[in-house]
């Protein structure tokens, strides 16, 4: 649904690629190049704080391998809890910025 969303608004001026590959084996979820940039998205669902904070480890290595300064978290929570909110925000983690959105 998510790359529904993301394909017109690259059309034409860039690309994206789903779980690229690096030579160690691990898999990026998308990677999103639009003109000169590049955009390293990870894609989650919410199982709670201790898996949040691996996502962003996760994506920091992956970031870290591409040289990126900026990476962005997209956490998909379906829970039917009253009281959760969706949010986008950056943070610092490690010396590089996350977007994180949760939706």
């Amino acid at each position: 649904m998510f790359l529904s969303y993301l394909k017109p608004l690259i059309n034409g001026i860039g690309y994206y690629h789903i779980e690229s590959q690096f030579t160690d084996l691990r898999r990026m979820d998308i990677v999103v190049n639009f003109g000169r940039d590049q955009f390293i998205i990870e894609l989650k669902l919410w199982k709670g704080d201790i898996a949040k904070e691996k996502a962003y480890e996760q994506l920091l290595g992956y970031m870290s391998a591409k040289g990126a300064e900026k990476g962005y978290l997209l956490t998909f929570d379906f829970r039917k809890e009253k009281n959760k909110s969706n949010k986008a925000e950056w943070i610092h983690f490690d010396d590089v910025q996350i977007f994180d959105v949760v939706v």
